[in-house]
């Protein structure tokens, strides 16, 4: 059964179809890449997955329940998540806090947790799990300000993760990283891939060709191919509409 399954997802702004009758199926325990050129509809499709965007015309299911129009955090605790391609952590507050904040929002702790010593215990495990998970634990007491942008990066998909997703969704997690944090990133990413589905959006085809079980090729909208890293390199018509001759 797919973890995701959409039919015909359609999405348009204006005059510009952005999502044209998108039908696809999400695998679990599966690492899905969507790869296209700028404009093809990518983060479009992420915005309605994850309910920021309505469709216009058609359904998403998750584990075959529809969820198509569901408000943001309904989808979120149903058990889907997401990463931005712009970071959204805040700067001048520690690791440590950034998480223990997101960790309290996700296990449902408002004012009363303060005082509740059996709660701020469950608190303080989780954050301290989450962030050893993502190698940050080194930087537990740091000023994210003062984080490389590759730990910023680890740092989003932290928080990410805080609600215990069953389906991760990351857009463009190498975006303006140099080549030694996409290597990093890449291992913690196919890590997290063990536990939960991962889907990635992203431009660099090293890391996709890498990391990948399969990957959508969108263009204009639409799914153009899809396969395994092998299959896909080898697709004539993607060669011909985003990758170029690949060796």
């Amino acid at each position: 059964m797919a973890i995701i399954r959409t039919e015909n997802v359609t999405k348009g702004f204006g005059g510009l179809i952005a999502v044209n009758r998108v039908s696809v199926d999400i695998h679990p325990e599966q690492l899905t890449s969507i790869i296209g050129p700028n404009g093809a509809g990518k983060s479009t499709f992420f915005n309605i997955i994850t309910g920021f965007f309505k469709p216009d015309e058609g359904r998403i299911f998750f584990r075959d329940e529809d969820i198509t129009g569901l408000p943001i955090h309904q989808i979120v605790r149903k058990g889907i998540s997401r990463s931005f391609q712009i970071l959204n952590i805040f700067e001048e507050s520690t690791v440590w806090d950034n998480v223990w904040v997101a960790v309290q929002g996700s296990l449902g702790y408002g004012k009363e947790l303060l005082g509740r010593v059996e709660k701020l215990a469950g608190v303080e495990e989780e954050t301290s799990r989450i962030i050893a998970e993502m190698g940050l634990e080194y930087e537990g007491g740091s000023q994210v300000k003062y984080l490389s942008y590759g730990e910023k990066r680890l740092l989003e998909i932290a928080l990410a993760l805080t609600t215990r997703p069953k389906i991760l969704l990351l857009d463009e997690p190498m975006s303006g990283l140099p080549a030694d944090e996409r290597r990093r990133i890449s291992a913690y990413i196919k890590q997290i891939a063990q536990a939960v589905t991962v889907v990635v959006v992203e431009h660099d085809m090293d890391v996709v060709m890498a990391i990948s079980d399969r990957i959508l090729v969108m263009y204009e909208g639409r799914i153009l191919a899809s396969g395994t890293p092998a299959e896909v390199r080898q697709d004539v018509r993607v060669q011909e509409a985003y990758l170029g001759a690949m060796p």
